[in-house]
Formats: structure tokens, sequence, C-alpha cells
């Protein structure tokens, strides 16, 4: 499984490769919204874990802008916004799931599991 890491927080991101290479998941990873939704639109993942405050465009934006490119990669957002109307904004605009930092490693991984297990399904 190829997943896409798209967070600004260098120390986070390693951290959370690290973690998924541990469980056996390749991953690729972005520090900027620009880059992050370039990579997502060349590059086939099975998931993308995605900040919403991020330099040069930001994660509600890049979600909107794959669904309207029809790249049905799912999407678990990853963020410090807490507020409700976030979450209802980022599942509305097609997240899968929705985490607030600071998340624990099992909840993040059950709902990355979730995920790729109802999308072999």
């Amino acid at each position: 499984m190829h997943i896409l890491i798209i967070e600004d927080e260098k120390k986070l991101s390693d951290i959370m490769c690290q973690f998924l290479k541990s469980e056996r998941y390749s991953t690729d990873t972005a520090y900027d919204g620009e880059i992050g939704l370039e990579k997502a639109w060349k590059n086939k993942y099975d998931l993308i874990l995605l900040d919403i405050m991020l330099p040069k465009k930001d994660g509600m934006m890049i979600c909107k802008e794959l669904q309207e490119k029809g790249i049905k990669t799912p999407i678990i957002m990853l963020t410090a916004r807490a507020s409700a109307e976030d979450k209802n904004l980022g599942i509305r605009l097609g997240a899968k799931d929705y985490l607030v930092k600071p998340v624990g490693i099992s909840e993040l991984f059950a709902s990355i599991r979730n995920i790729l297990k109802k999308k072999k399904e």
C-alpha cells in the first residue's frame, strides 16, 4: 500500500513515515499544498494523509480539487483545526475521516486500516 503524506511539519511527517514503514506501507511526502496536489495527480496512491493548514494551497482546496478531477483516492484529514464547521466541511469535500492533532498513533492506524479495508470491498 502506497500512502501520500501532505504535511508541512517535517518532524511530524517523518514520524508518520517511520511508523507507516514499520507497518509495511510505502510513503511519499509533500511539505506544501501545491507539491502535494501535483503528486496526487501524477501518482497512484491507496490513501492520502492531508493537513489543512499548508503553505501555498490549503488542504480543503486540495480535497476539493481532487474530487473535481475525479480522483477517488481516500483522504484522511489530519489537522489542528477542531471546529465542527471544519470537520463537516472536510467530510463534505470528500475526506473519509477527519482526525484532530495531536492524534494517537493507534487511532491513526485504526482509521487507515478501516479505510483501506473498505476500499478493497
